[in-house]
C-alpha cells in the first residue's frame, strides 16, 4: 500500500455542477471574510474559482483543499462535482510508514541472526 500526504497536490476534471461549487464556496468565504474583517479586496479570490485547467481539462488542487470545497457534496445518489478518478504524481505516493516500520524491523532482526 502506498500513501499519499493530505498536502500533496491531486488533479481533477471538474463538472458544470463542480464549477457552481467551486465558485459558491469562494464567494461565500469572501463575504464571510470580508464581512469581520473588510480586508480583502473583491479580486482576491478570483484566481482561485476561477483556475485554469491544464490541456486536458484538470485542475490542481492540494489534497485537503478539495475535501474542504467539494466534501459535503458527496453522498450516494448525489451530483458529482468532477469526474471520478484523481490524478495524482506518482513522486507523490510515499511507502505506507507500517510497511517502512516492518522492513526495518525485518533487517534488525536479520542482523541480529547474523551476530
Amino acid at each position: 500500500m502506498r500513501e499519499l500526504n493530505i498536502n500533496d497536490y491531486i488533479k481533477v476534471k471538474l463538472t458544470d455542477y463542480g464549477y457552481q461549487i467551486l465558485e459558491e464556496f469562494y464567494d461565500n468565504l469572501l463575504n464571510k471574510s470580508n464581512e469581520k474583517e473588510k480586508i480583502l479586496p473583491e479580486n482576491f479570490y478570483d484566481k482561485y474559482k476561477n483556475p485554469e485547467a491544464d490541456e486536458e481539462g484538470f485542475i490542481e488542487f492540494r489534497l485537503w483543499n478539495l475535501i474542504q470545497i467539494f466534501g459535503n457534496h458527496f453522498h450516494s445518489g448525489s451530483k458529482i462535482p468532477f469526474e471520478s478518478y484523481i490524478l495524482i504524481d506518482e513522486k507523490d505516493l510515499k511507502e505506507h510508514k507500517e510497511k517502512k516500520k516492518r522492513k526495518r524491523k525485518a533487517l534488525i532482526n536479520k542482523e541480529e541472526q547474523n551476530n
